[in-house]
Order: structure tokens, then sequence, then C-alpha cells
């Protein structure tokens, strides 16, 4: 599969607090950051969302 690549602006406290979790579950900063958006896209699948509201016939209220 071909990946892409993806930059992302922190404040100094959320690199620092990335960079002690790096050192405590010994895993690279790219790891930790594609878990963290891999979790992020499955809570908020959208295409999931939206069969799940033609199904029940619900209405998606901030999903996106």
């Amino acid at each position: 599969k071909m990946k892409k690549r993806v930059t992302v602006d922190l404040t100094e406290e959320e690199y620092q607090k990335l960079l002690v979790l790096k050192r405590t579950l010994d895993r690279p900063l790219a790891w930790i950051g594609r878990k963290a958006i891999l979790e992020f896209l499955r809570h908020n699948d959208i295409s999931y969302s939206l069969q799940k509201s033609k199904n029940n016939n619900e209405f998606l209220e901030g999903q996106i």
C-alpha cells in the first residue's frame, strides 16, 4: 500500500507529553500518531454513521 505523510503542529506542552508517552511506550512518535489517528477515524467513522442513520432513520448530529 502506498502511504501518505501528514504534518501536525503541536504546542510545546502537547509535544512534551508525546515525548513522555514515547519513552513510556518505547515507540516512535510516528507510531503513536498513527495509532491516535486510526482510533479517531474508527470512533468517527462517517460511513458507518451514515449507514446506521439510513437503517434506523436517525438524525446524525455532530458526527463530523
